[in-house]
């Protein structure tokens, strides 16, 4: 099979200053690229765009990464803002969970990271928890203050999982953490594939055998350096060239 094309869900910068105050910039950022073109890819930016294109994007490519990002609006599941909400883009929202339809509907693989995740919870009619702390006294910290490639906490990966057969390993792996929000409510049709030691889910996959897997944490900012995301990656890649998507 040629090389994989791997739909990128692209987010928006609006810039702050000189020259061109206020101009919006489509982008993703180079761990992303780096970590699907090492795996064999070929990654393609899809730029957040009005819904009716969406069906047109999804047939240039074989499988779709959400990437992290902006905090979900809490008004897509149902919500209203709360203490410690970040900055949302609800136009990015409208599209990537018209996206996730789409791309669920054609059969693509998926994979999601960090936001990325909670954007699938969210689509599969799933809540968060706007702020980790609004999670519980007993949950961690989540976002770590050292480089963005370093394990900062441990998950507890369920044997038997698609993501335990991802990654080449099951029980407690150590990864890096960047997010403020967690799952809340899980969706339907997920089930949980991590959690990290505090209870936090770390990972969430389909149910109904579909290859649909999503972690909270940034496994390209660690591919560089460890086997075990970097064969996520892989695995990932190399499923779509087996089953020929």
């Amino acid at each position: 099979m040629k090389e994989p094309i791997i739909g990128l869900l692209g987010s928006r910068l609006v810039m702050p200053g000189a020259p061109f105050p206020g101009l919006e910039r489509d982008y993703i950022n180079h761990d992303y690229v780096e970590a699907l073109r090492a795996a064999g890819a070929v990654p393609l930016l899809l730029p957040v765009l009005d819904t009716a294109a969406i069906a047109a994007q999804l047939t240039c490519v074989d499988a779709v990464v959400f990437p992290g990002g902006h905090d979900v609006d809490p008004f897509s599941y149902g919500q209203q803002p709360r203490r410690g909400i970040g900055e949302i883009l609800p136009e990015r929202d409208v599209y990537d969970l018209a996206v996730f339809q789409e791309a669920r509907h054609m059969g693509l693989p998926i994979l999601g990271i960090c936001r990325g995740m909670q954007l699938i919870n969210v689509a599969c009619g799933g809540t968060l928890h706007q702020d980790v702390a609004l999670a519980g006294p007993e949950v961690g910290n989540h976002w770590q203050g050292y480089p963005r490639h370093i394990a900062s906490h441990t998950v507890e990966v369920k044997a038997g999982s698609l993501l335990a057969e991802a990654i080449g390993a099951s029980g407690e792996v150590r990864v890096n953490s960047h997010h403020h929000q967690v799952v809340d409510k899980l969706g339907e049709g997920l089930r949980v594939s991590a959690r990290a030691l505090d209870g936090v889910v770390e990972a969430v996959e389909s149910a109904d055998g579909a290859w649909l897997l999503a972690v909270q944490w940034h496994p390209e900012m660690m591919a560089a350096t460890s086997e075990p995301m970097a064969c996520l990656f892989e695995k990932f890649i190399d499923t779509i060239k087996k089953n020929s998507y």
